[in-house]
């Protein structure tokens, strides 16, 4: 009798711990969100690509590998990756390889190539379930930008740079604001923007963004950008 209850203990044990795992697993995971920089509700983020590679260039962010997010890419290579011209003088140039771009360069931010930048961007972030207040919590992981590429009527979105969340919302000057269409008195920081949720997205993946190892056989910086 007591075999059969101890077993029996040791079932519902195991269920119960079975269970709180799956749970755990529910209450917790990544999304990956895509922003529509054309919608209209998200008109007022469309400077926020600009805005970022403002700061890129300028240094005070720093700019991570799509697909290899541990590792840092200089604002240089960035800009020969997307075949920037006026942003840096000689896009080519080796002397400028292990520079970051100094701010006299980011002076015509009006380059066409950086309106690709402003049709959508991701954001790489963990949901879970705060019991304390019963709702669910996002917490932003990654801002990862998106370059629209067009080649006659087909259009193909390639990785951008990836910033920190953390880099991102540091970024308090009053030039790195976002509009408010209500009071233009009272814009945003880019927190406030974050925090408030003031864009809309589609999830576009369930699993975190995660760094890979470039395969040794091709080109590292290549297989760091691809998708």
């Amino acid at each position: 009798m007591k075999k059969c209850l101890l077993i029996l203990t040791m079932v519902f044990a195991a269920g119960i711990i079975n269970a709180q795992t799956k749970l755990n697993n529910t209450l917790k995971q990544g999304e990956l969100i895509k922003v529509p920089l054309l919608e209209k509700f998200n008109l007022p983020g469309r400077a926020l690509p600009k805005l970022l590679i403002k700061a890129y260039c300028e240094g005070l962010i720093q700019g991570y590998y799509p697909l290899q997010v541990d590792s840092a890419c200089s604002y240089h290579k960035f800009m020969k990756q997307f075949g920037f011209g006026k942003t840096q003088p000689i896009p080519s140039a080796d002397e400028f390889t292990n520079l970051q771009c100094p701010i006299s360069f980011c002076s015509d931010m009006n380059d066409p190539i950086l309106e690709q930048f402003q049709h959508s961007y991701e954001i790489i972030q963990n949901k879970r379930f705060d019991k304390n207040t019963s709702t669910e919590v996002y917490d932003i992981k990654y801002i990862r930008l998106i370059y629209v590429l067009e080649k006659g009527d087909l259009m193909f979105d390639l990785y951008g740079p990836v910033f920190k969340y953390e880099d991102v919302i540091a970024l308090m000057r009053e030039d790195f604001k976002i509009m408010n269409p209500k009071n233009n008195s009272a814009n945003f920081t880019l927190k406030q923007y974050f925090e408030g949720r003031m864009f809309h997205g589609y999830l576009m993946n369930t699993s975190l963004l995660k760094g890979k190892d470039p395969d040794p056989k091709k080109n590292k910086e290549k297989d760091m950008w691809q998708q």
